[in-house]
């Protein structure tokens, strides 16, 4: 074995053992003497080290050594050779230089070792333990342009918010705010409605009509508002087809204010009939394209919907997506080459929802192999990994991140996310594993997603501080360390979230 250690550095936790844990497994056969982690604070030392042994075993031969300076600010060039140096003066002239070198990586934005660096120390290594040539000693990552990477370091590929694709989610017939909560008001003569801003910027509202009080959302304390909203606009009162209006037009201007690049219009909810949904499709869009400068995504369960949204979409925004193609709707595909799309791909299976990450993959590839079979260019492809509630089971987050990493891998230009807040259906404090979530897959690959860019923004996603307490808890349910999630629960009920 060639005795190199590796010096990894960084003031985050999170990406420091997600680099540790991918080069021990690179390096599997030919394992490192030693791996030095640099951390800020002893917390994170701490939080680090569990991490690490949970991914890579007790085997791994790890050395926490805290350095208080270690900032995000001070990672940049000249800084990172000093602390490198302080670690090396500190430490290794004390005890002794290793007898092959030393590779010091940081792990901060989007710097890695060269995969030829790495594997030219580890040759060198080999060498001296021979020796065939002189001990060879490297720092990396301290260079302000960035550095090629090796494949198992490749999956992510946004740095900045401006580098995902936002599809906002909100315009959804599922949607509810509660009866009893911050959205809803009580007017005069008891009645109950959602408060909004019309364009004048004036305050109005979207009251809840008595059809409605007969449901059993209205029953479960909910108003599914934007249900509401569409079923006013496509009635017989002229005052209520403009209050419908003015509601769907007022969100469209906070998910374009929020980032949203496309905006997601799904009515399924609105009634059982066919027809009525058809009808409750055109007129949203329709109403959709008179103010948005961005373009629609057409989504829906029922392939004649979403042609219903599509035929009544002029274009003038951009070019649509359709949501969704997958292997059980492939008559889909022709819609998309009809009106010039962009399509959303489900990495599901003929026979149903994928299992593992091994199923995603091999549904992801059938599924782009179909859309560019239909002459869809991979660019305008958006893959869906699928992701499940994770309070269902622990292993769910694990398989959509190794299965968006394998889809990178394969499809360099593909883009690949989706449909990302599930992951938190049924559990408390549902922003936290959102974020928490979406930060991880980032780093697994992701450069899209549905989601609602007003309470989530991709800025905070980006720069979560994965060294905290509530967040290290969320990332360690999603990463299959919080058998039944009674840790982050546990938390939740004491306050700790």
């Amino acid at each position: 074995m060639p005795n190199l250690t590796l010096i990894v550095g960084g003031p985050d936790s999170g990406k420091t053992s997600e680099v540790v844990s991918r080069l021990a497994a690179r390096y599997e056969a030919d394992p490192f003497a030693e791996t030095v982690v640099l951390v800020p604070t002893v917390r994170h030392g701490d939080q680090l080290r569990r991490r690490l042994v949970a991914r890579c075993g007790a085997a791994l031969r790890l050395r926490v050594e805290t350095i208080p300076q270690f900032s995000r600010q001070m990672t940049e060039g000249a800084r990172a050779r000093m602390l490198a140096g302080e670690l090396l003066a500190r430490t290794y002239t004390a005890e002794g230089s290793p007898e092959a070198g030393l590779l010091f990586l940081r792990t901060g934005d989007c710097y890695a070792p060269a995969a030829r660096e790495l594997d030219g120390a580890l040759a060198a290594a080999r060498a001296h333990r021979r020796g065939a040539g002189p001990r060879d000693a490297r720092l990396l990552g301290s260079r302000r342009e960035p550095m090629s990477q090796p494949e198992d370091l490749m999956s992510r590929v946004v740095h900045t918010p401006e580098q995902f694709t936002i599809i906002g989610e909100n315009i959804h017939a599922t949607r509810v705010v509660l009866r009893n909560g911050r959205r809803a008001v009580t007017l005069d003569g008891g009645v109950e409605a959602v408060p909004f801003r019309d364009d004048a910027g004036q305050r109005r509202h979207l009251t809840v009509p008595d059809w409605f009080k007969r449901t059993q959302p209205y029953e479960q304390g909910q108003i599914k508002h934007f249900m509401i909203a569409v079923m006013k606009g496509i009635g017989d009162d002229p005052d209520e087809r403009e209050q419908g209006a003015d509601y769907i037009r007022a969100e469209v201007r906070k998910q374009v204010r929020a980032g949203a690049s496309y905006l997601d219009v799904n009515v399924d909810e609105v009634h059982y009939d066919l027809d009525t949904q058809k009808r409750a499709m055109r007129w949203t869009v329709e109403t959709v394209q008179r103010c948005s400068p961005i373009p629609p995504s057409i989504d829906s369960s029922n392939s004649e919907i979403i042609a219903e949204g599509l035929a009544a979409y002029d274009g003038r925004a951009g070019r649509p997506v359709v949501n969704s193609l997958s292997l059980e709707r492939p008559e889909v595909l022709e819609m998309v080459r009809e009106h010039d799309g962009r399509v959303i791909a489900l990495a599901t299976g003929e026979a149903g929802m994928p299992q593992d990450e091994e199923e995603r993959v091999e549904n992801a590839r059938a599924v782009i192999d179909l859309a560019l079979s239909g002459g869809v260019a991979m660019e305008d492809i958006f893959c869906d990994a699928v992701i499940f509630p994770i309070s269902v089971d622990p292993r769910y987050g694990n398989h959509y991140f190794e299965a968006v990493r394998r889809i990178r891998e394969e499809f360099p230009s593909l883009h690949i996310g989706m449909g990302l807040s599930n992951v938190s259906f049924g559990m408390p404090k549902r922003k936290l594993i959102n974020q928490a979530f979406i930060h991880l897959a980032v780093e697994a690959g992701i450069d899209a997603g549905l989601l609602d860019p007003i309470q989530t923004k991709l800025s905070d996603v980006l720069s979560l501080d994965t060294g905290s307490e509530r967040v290290q808890l969320a990332i360690d349910m999603l990463e299959g360390r919080d058998d039944f999630c009674m840790n982050y629960i546990q938390a939740y009920r004491d306050g700790r979230l």
